[in-house]
């Protein structure tokens, strides 16, 4: 630590240390706004509506209210039926998603690999709610979750209710209409954090290798650091490029050190972490 007149000076390192820990949470906060508008894009308001009037539907047969019911199905399916026409290759269409930053995960070596043998000991022994209870605290992600019509099974499901309301069963008819609403489908789509942390560390390191290569270094090591949380978490953790990767971060290292050039090999090694996350954002 160096003094002059009395006042600490910080060195560059940790200053830098200081934005980029700024940077990190700044860039989480971008991604997950990026998701939650991905995720309004995707919704389809004739599903929306296609389930709204199967609820209908369902109410209006609770009050012994047939013809209206019937009317809200053939609305229902009607809106179904231009759901196929335009996504006729589509399991599924989402009908409403939200977005959460899920960062639990142990950061401490030890107390990671713990983690990782009592997963192991859970799964070896058929233990699996102490499993799922092990995995719900190793998980760094901005998080997706999309409620989804299968288009499969929804529409049949409703013609079939509307015959059974012509064949005087809307009791039965009700059944099928809840039964279809419990048919709808959860999917996830998780973007790991310390990827993105990674991403983020290397930016910067870029932007100081020329003028502070201290900074610089400590940047990379934290970001071979992330990537191997990331395949430690599981996130695409047989994925052959991790150890590409390390090998890329090596690279770029002894080329600051002996001042040469990085621009073209940090370009290189940011497109192949952008891949990888994208195979990793299940």
């Amino acid at each position: 630590m160096v003094v002059f007149f009395g006042i600490t000076a910080i060195p560059s390192y940790a200053a830098s240390s200081q934005v980029a820990s700024k940077s990190l949470k700044e860039k989480i906060e971008q991604v997950k706004e990026e998701a939650t508008a991905e995720a309004r894009d995707i919704i389809d308001s004739e599903a929306v509506a296609a389930v709204e009037e199967t609820n209908k539907a369902i109410a209006l047969l609770g009050t012994d209210n047939t013809s209206e019911a019937i009317e809200a199905l053939e609305r229902s399916t009607g809106k179904l039926d231009i759901l196929l026409a335009r996504n006729p290759k589509l399991a599924f269409i989402p009908l409403s998603s939200a977005v959460e930053v899920i960062d639990v995960a142990p950061q401490n070596d030890r107390v990671l690999k713990e983690f990782r043998n009592r997963l192991k000991s859970a799964i070896d022994n058929d233990n699996y709610p102490e499993a799922r209870e092990i995995l719900d605290n190793m998980i760094s992600e901005v998080r997706t979750k999309t409620v989804n019509l299968p288009l499969a099974s929804y529409p049949e499901a409703m013609r079939k209710a509307a015959q059974l309301i012509e064949n005087e069963q809307p009791e039965l008819a009700k059944s099928v209409l809840q039964a279809a609403l419990s048919t709808l489908v959860i999917t996830e789509k998780n973007r790991p954090i310390p990827i993105i942390n990674a991403q983020t560390e290397l930016a910067i390191a870029m932007d100081l290798s020329q003028t502070d290569k201290d900074a610089a270094l400590k940047l990379m090591e934290n970001a071979r650091r992330d990537l191997k949380l990331a395949q430690d978490f599981g996130y695409a953790s047989g994925d052959r490029e991790y150890a590409k990767l390390g090998k890329i971060i090596n690279k770029i290292e002894n080329k600051i050190e002996s001042n040469s050039d990085v621009a073209s090999a940090f370009s290189d090694l940011q497109s192949k972490i952008m891949d990888l996350l994208q195979r990793a954002s299940a």
